[in-house]
Formats: C-alpha cells, sequence, structure tokens
C-alpha cells in the first residue's frame, strides 16, 4: 500500500492450484474392459492424469488402451505387486487412485472418496466392495476376504471390512514411502497392513461392484489369493508375503496370537 492506496492485486487471495490427480491401471488381458474404464474414469475425474500398466498381456490391451489416449507403459515383472511398485515410483501426482482394469469398480466413487481424503487429510481410503450383481465376486472370494479380515482383526484389533478392495485412494505421502515386497495379488493385503501397522489415518467408503468382463480369473482358496505370476494351485498364503508383520511357524503357517 502507498500513499493510502491498495496497488496492483496485493488483496487478493493467493491462487491454490488443484491437486494433480493419477488414475493407476494395472492390466493383464483387459482389452475387453480397459476402454470402459478409462472412458468412465475420464467422465468421473476430467483433469486426472489415466496410467494403463500392462503386465504381459497376450490380447490388445495395449493397442485398446492407446486408443484411448491413456498413458500406456509396461511392467516385464509377471505380477500385480511389480506393477504397483513401478507405478508408485513413475508417476508424480498429489492424489493417486488405484483401480483394476476390468471395469467392476466404480468410476464415480472416486470423487467421493478423493474428497474425503482431502477433507479428513486422510492417507488412505478403501472401496468396500457392494455388490450389484450376483456373479460379481467370483467362487470363494468372499470367505476368503472375510477369513482374512478376521484374522488381520485379530492382530492389529482393527480392520476394515474388505481387505482385498483393489480400488483404492491414496495421498502422496503413502505412496512415496511404502515399501512393496508383494508380487502378486497379495499387494492389495500389505497395502492394509502397512497401513494398520503405521497407524496411519485411513478409511473405508463403501463403492457399487459390477461382475468383470473377460475372460475369469482363478477363483480364491480361503486364505490364500490368486496372483499372475502364480498358478490357482499355488501355495503361496499370502500372511507370507508379510512376514514381518505375520510371523510364520517352521511348516509356513502363521503363528497365534497368543504365541507372538
Amino acid at each position: 500500500m502507498l500513499g493510502g492506496k491498495v496497488e496492483g492485486n496485493l488483496l487478493e487471495p493467493p491462487r491454490v492450484e488443484p491437486p494433480r490427480v493419477a488414475i493407476l491401471v494395472p492390466c493383464y488381458n483387459e482389452e475387453t474392459s480397459i476402454a470402459k474404464v478409462i472412458a468412465d474414469f475420464r467422465a468421473a475425474l476430467p483433469h486426472a492424469s489415466i496410467y494403463v500398466y500392462d503386465n504381459n498381456s497376450t490380447d490388445r490391451t495395449i493397442e485398446v488402451a492407446t486408443q484411448a489416449e491413456a498413458v500406456v507403459r509396461r511392467e516385464s515383472h509377471q505380477g500385480k505387486g511389480h506393477v504397483v511398485r513401478r507405478m508408485f515410483a513413475d508417476v508424480e501426482a498429489d492424489i493417486y487412485v488405484l483401480v483394476d482394469g476390468d471395469a467392476t469398480y466404480d468410476a464415480p466413487s472416486a470423487r467421493v472418496m478423493i474428497g474425503r481424503l482431502l477433507e479428513e487429510r486422510l492417507d488412505m481410503v478403501v472401496a468396500a466392495r457392494v455388490d450389484q450383481e450376483q456373479a460379481a465376486y467370483r467362487r470363494g472370494h468372499r470367505a476368503g476376504n472375510w477369513l482374512l479380515t478376521r484374522f488381520v482383526a485379530l492382530v492389529f484389533c482393527r480392520t476394515f471390512s474388505d481387505i482385498l478392495s483393489g480400488y483404492r485412494v491414496f495421498s502422496r505421502r503413502f505412496v512415496k514411502s511404502f515399501p512393496v515386497l508383494a508380487r502378486g495379488f497379495e499387494i492389495e493385503t500389505e497395502l492394509t497392513i502397512h497401513a494398520l501397522a503405521l497407524e496411519l489415518p485411513v478409511a473405508e467408503m463403501e463403492t457399487p461392484y459390477y461382475a468383470r468382463s473377460g475372460a475369469p480369473l482363478p477363483s480364491l482358496i480361503p486364505g490364500r489369493t490368486a496372483s499372475a505370476s502364480c498358478g490357482p494351485s499355488c501355495g503361496c498364503i499370502v500372511p507370507s508375503a508379510h512376514s514381518r508383520f505375520f510371523p510364520l511357524s517352521p511348516s509356513g503357517s502363521p503363528l497365534s496370537r497368543s504365541t507372538l
């Protein structure tokens, strides 16, 4: 202020840039659904950047995603955990939306999840799936999710209702400090356990969940997760990927809480 007058726009509040939002879509043979996923999330979050990471698909996933004008990249190490590690390391943003490329998750829910993340200053918001169709959950998935949820609740005395959800929103702080160890679909369990073990501010919201299009994934055996790097007969037990939180007995089974 000079001579009692306001010079220029000194009283105008500083312009606040909107947060950069990145939508991360790990893909393996999703040519039948990836275009819909990209279109739905572009409509829901028009200013977000959409990244599709292909994990050695043998179909037209890369071609379809490229035609849909997503940023398409490749991860040659097989398994969703490897893909998530690469995405978290590569992509720079303020808010990250992780979602599968099979069109089973509700894109408009991302706006609400991001709003809650910002309003409550959270590090992770998990979409708890509410199935809209009988075929949404494949055989064994519901039981496996329930058993794993109860086990985590026993260890940490708190948990989410849908530990295996592949639809999550993260803060930059979470993404850039998360030490990804998982190789396959056990990555969802690792994300949950990391948040609970460090007592990070997190939340869970119910969102619609639809039946998967395209080729079905192997059914889940309760206590195990199907992985792109392991067949359905593989003996990979979920907690074994997180032995720093779940000590194992000599036989490879998790120790009970009373033994810890």
